[in-house]
């Protein structure tokens, strides 16, 4: 997927999406409560009160959530894998966290 370029940018962008989610429900889970915030700064800050390595994978996404959703220039195969990668990872913690795991 990553290596077809038609793909990696609808991976990235998806990929994004996933870990915004996956941390609203890790915080929900945890403290009964997500950002509704219009910014992002107070997400990775309600994360971080629940878990700093998920909040620093919640941080690496939203950094590149401006181009994986509107930029045209593609994302390089590296940057979207690693997308993939920390969305994967919180979604995992996130089923782990919510099902007992």
């Amino acid at each position: 997927m990553v290596d077809e370029p038609e793909y990696a940018q609808v991976a990235a962008a998806l990929a994004v999406l996933a870990g915004i989610a996956a941390a609203d429900a890790v915080c929900g889970h945890a403290l009964g409560q997500y950002s509704r915030a219009q910014g992002h700064r107070e997400a990775i800050d309600l994360l971080t009160s629940v878990d700093e390595t998920l909040a620093k994978q919640l941080g690496l996404l939203l950094a590149q959530k401006d181009n994986a959703h509107y930029s045209p220039r593609a994302m390089s195969a590296v940057t979207v894998t690693q997308l993939v990668r920390a969305a994967g990872h919180l979604v995992e913690q996130m089923d782990a966290r919510l099902t007992g795991g």
